[in-house]
């Protein structure tokens, strides 16, 4: 048993030490304006079972270096379900300006866009944390009025209702995560009324273009675009992001 630890630790020290070393090689491609090796170099990492923001961060931004929009947006937006960062959504915008489908979206109440900028300004991961630490910070100062003299009451209520803030926060950030959508990665791509290739064609996308999945029967998916638009595509022509 202590032969078997002592090889697999020795395996996993090898392995984060050849990932760092590949790393720091990418790093200097893409200092050098290298961005098809940097790519060649970071995807080898992500091959090796790794992956981090920072890692498809610095794939999108290679791709967007050699114009391959559809694979820089893709890597935008893996990065951005790993974690929310201004700088990710703000080149992802920019890769976005560059490719041909402009599709106007549905203006959003008032109250759901200030909602939906709000969950956006932290990961799932920090509005749970968040959430976990106001419902203790609650519970203490419950135990202090009851066992002092300490009248904590008007503290209580307001604790109570930033935790349940931060809370429905961190349950719209995972419900959002959770949402299953791609990537156009073929040049053009004909949206059908029915999953076959008989199907009417509704409307055309073209690469680059961001869905979300509905469903899916076979080889085809159901998708939406953001305005609402609806039909169907082969799985083929798309590279899914969750």
């Amino acid at each position: 048993m202590r032969t078997t630890l002592t090889i697999l630790l020795t395996l996993f020290i090898t392995q984060c030490v050849a990932n760092e070393d590949l790393f720091s090689q990418a790093n200097e491609k893409y200092m050098i304006e290298d961005y098809q090796e940097a790519s060649r170099l970071y995807e080898q990492i992500l091959e090796n079972g790794l992956e981090s923001s920072e890692l498809y961060y610095n794939l999108g931004n290679c791709y967007y270096h050699i114009q391959d929009y559809a694979n820089s947006i893709w890597y935008y937006e893996k990065s951005l379900l790993l974690k929310n960062n201004k700088q990710t959504r703000e080149n992802l915008e920019l890769s976005n300006l560059e490719i041909i489908d402009k599709i106007d979206t549905f203006p959003k109440i008032f109250y759901l866009k200030w909602w939906s900028d709000f969950v956006q300004l932290n990961s799932t991961w920090n509005w749970q944390m968040t959430a976990i630490i106001c419902i203790w910070s609650t519970l203490v100062f419950v135990l202090i009025t009851i066992f002092s003299s300490i009248n904590l009451t008007k503290l209580i209520y307001a604790s109570i209702f930033i935790s349940s803030l931060f809370f429905s926060a961190a349950n719209s950030s995972y419900n959002k995560n959770l949402e299953s959508s791609a990537i156009i990665f073929t040049s053009i791509i004909n949206v059908k009324s029915a999953p076959t290739q008989g199907g009417k064609k509704l409307f055309s996308l073209h690469s680059g273009t961001k869905v979300k999945i509905k469903d899916q029967i076979g080889k085809w998916l159901n998708i939406e675009i953001s305005n609402g638009d609806k039909g169907w595509i082969e799985k083929e022509s798309c590279k899914i992001i969750i």
